[in-house]
């Protein structure tokens, strides 16, 4: 005989989207500290950083496009492109690339074994929420 066991479900939890799952593991990382997969947050700051610019600008940035690219088009946007005013942040996006990308199988075939510092994950996760809170 198979027993059961009723648990209570956290509903709004477990029924988040993909891009606020991310959102509040960086949040939560970043209050409570300690985490056992700092790979798995530190590849999420691109895939949070992509979904992101392309929920701002479906019609710039399409699903077979990256980071990169993204960053490719707001390096190269004239004064009229909608992504013009993300030129401000191109500083700031280009240093989380540099980070995220480590992590990043496509970006370095040695991903899984790049070592993580807590120090420098929380900061970039940091800066990550930053710009999500407030680049315009």
């Amino acid at each position: 005989m198979k027993e059961s066991t009723l648990a209570e479900w956290d509903i709004v939890n477990d029924t988040r989207s993909e891009y606020l799952q991310d959102y509040f593991a960086l949040s939560d990382y970043l209050a409570k500290g300690v985490t056992t997969d700092m790979r798995d947050l530190a590849r999420k700051i691109r895939v949070i950083l992509e979904e992101n610019l392309r929920m701002r600008f479906p019609d710039v940035f399409g699903s077979g496009q990256w980071l990169g690219d993204f960053l490719q088009a707001i390096r190269n946007a004239n004064g009229g492109d909608p992504v013009f005013p993300m030129k401000k942040h191109l500083n700031e996006l280009d240093a989380l690339n540099d980070f995220s990308k480590t992590f990043h199988h496509a970006e370095n075939p040695g991903a899984s074994k790049e070592p993580i510092m807590d120090a420098e994950l929380q900061n970039y996760a940091a800066r990550t929420l930053t710009f999500l809170r407030g680049a315009p």
